[in-house]
């Protein structure tokens, strides 16, 4: 936000709910826009306002959006309309809050649905990596479990008991349970 009392309200709205928050105020007029190596992983959300000194802040929306570590960002504005709002939703911020509606209640109800959004999402995110590293770890465990059933069954194919070789000449039919195939796998049992 542009407006360095504004800034003072919501940080003094967010202090009294979370003591412990930590919070980075940044001033677009004597700051600039955010570079893109800045780090915005470090933060569980963000809050940008529409009047950014002479810079739009759906400008900055589109452009943090695009960025894999954006977190939820809460777009606000007191010189908005209706058309801003819905371009601002379009562009990826997480809710609009008029900065005239603006109450503790109402920015502390926003930042926790947020917050709680987020953290659901990177879960599920976690579960899907989670499982796919095991649906490839699965798999390559049964790509070398095949391949030494292979192995075996090769060696075994290549035993004299296997070939119904039994010596001298005479043939013994092939042990069955040395040897047997399921679902296109050779499967290896021991006899006992």
């Amino acid at each position: 936000d542009d407006s360095e009392e504004f800034r003072l309200l919501v940080k003094q709205y967010i202090s009294l709910e979370w003591a412990d928050a930590e919070i980075t105020e940044w001033d677009p007029v004597s700051q600039g826009e955010i570079d893109d190596n800045y780090d915005l992983a470090r933060y569980d959300v963000l809050l940008l306002d529409y009047v950014l000194g002479s810079a739009d802040g759906l400008d900055w929306l589109k452009r943090l959006k695009r960025r894999e570590d954006c977190p939820p960002v809460i777009f606000l504005t007191g010189a908005g309309n209706e058309s801003v709002a819905v371009r601002a939703l379009k562009s990826g911020a997480y809710d609009y809050l008029r900065k005239h509606d603006l109450s503790k209640m109402r920015l502390v109800e926003t930042l926790k649905t947020a917050l709680a959004e987020a953290k659901a999402q990177r879960i599920s995110s976690q579960l899907v990596r989670t499982a796919a590293i095991s649906e490839l770890q699965t798999s390559g465990e049964v790509a070398r479990l095949r391949r030494a059933e292979q192995a075996v069954g090769q060696v075994l194919r290549g035993h004299p008991a296997q070939r119904g070789d039994r010596g001298g000449g005479e043939k013994a039919p092939a042990h069955p349970a040395l040897l047997g195939a399921h679902d296109d796998v050779a499967h290896v049992e021991v006899a006992r």
